[in-house]
């Protein structure tokens, strides 16, 4: 009997990855793609980069789709049944001899750093989300409710810092910001007023704005007192992400 193959798929924010494995978890084949978080980039574009991704894997590893046995896809902005239900009847149209399961980001980060253990997981990139698991399967979350909600995720770090630096604008404090002139040298704008209209621009992609977060967590290195200040707040929100999640699944410190 010809060896069949499994095909795991992480979608987030900014990028999907895809592995194709064999039965004892050897790699074969790897591919990425853009992102397909539907909310952000919208179904048609998440359907085909869950498309090309599957391909790509499949090509790196010289397989056809008749080699594999299942497929994963865990993926951010899948939060909802309806979500979910949305997600497998796009596999059952694309790949309808593939049984494939569909999940959240989150409970594949979850698997991948306790196993089937109980735990709870933090991922913030582009977006954010606490998740955990309980030891009799309830599951609990907090965040992960989209850009314009989550605080502590990559686009929140830009844009909060932005908000900060506006106002500071108004007040005509500008003069100590090391985190200004970077975000002006990577945005290609030349004042405030342009780098909140870079922002605005037409179709900006989320994954864009969020790119700009290493730029606001080396400012914070650096002392600056925007991005220290957007850091903090982000961070202490990401903590009590976490806080929420084991409190809801009554776990307890040791």
């Amino acid at each position: 009997m010809p060896q069949k193959y499994v095909i795991g798929v992480d979608g987030g924010g900014s990028k999907t990855a895809a592995v194709v494995l064999d039965a004892a978890g050897q790699v074969h084949g790897r591919a990425t793609t853009g992102s397909v978080n539907h909310h952000n980039v919208g179904l048609e574009q998440a359907e085909a980069n869950l498309t090309q991704v599957m391909e790509l894997a499949l090509a790196d590893a010289g397989l056809a789709p008749a080699d594999l046995a299942a497929a994963a896809w865990a993926l951010a902005g899948v939060d909802r049944p309806s979500e979910r239900q949305l997600f497998e009847a796009l596999a059952n149209r694309l790949w309808p001899a593939i049984p494939i399961r569909v999940e959240n980001d989150a409970l594949a980060a979850l698997v991948a750093g306790v196993g089937l253990t109980p735990g709870v997981t933090l991922i913030a990139g582009t977006g954010m989300i606490a998740y955990g698991r309980a030891a009799d399967g309830r599951r609990a979350r907090a965040g992960g409710w989209g850009y314009l909600f989550d605080v502590g995720s990559g686009y929140y770090l830009v844009r909060s810092a932005l908000r900060r630096l506006s106002q500071a604008f108004d007040q005509g404090n500008m003069s100590s910001s090391t985190l200004l002139p970077a975000l002006l040298q990577a945005t290609q704008t030349a004042a405030v007023p342009e780098l909140l209209a870079w922002m605005y621009g037409r179709e900006r992609p989320i994954a864009d704005i969020a790119a700009l977060a290493p730029l606001v967590l080396t400012a914070a290195e650096e002392t600056d007192l925007f991005a220290l200040a957007t850091v903090n707040e982000g961070a202490g929100a990401l903590a009590r992400a976490v806080r929420d999640v084991a409190q809801q699944l009554g776990f307890h410190e040791p």
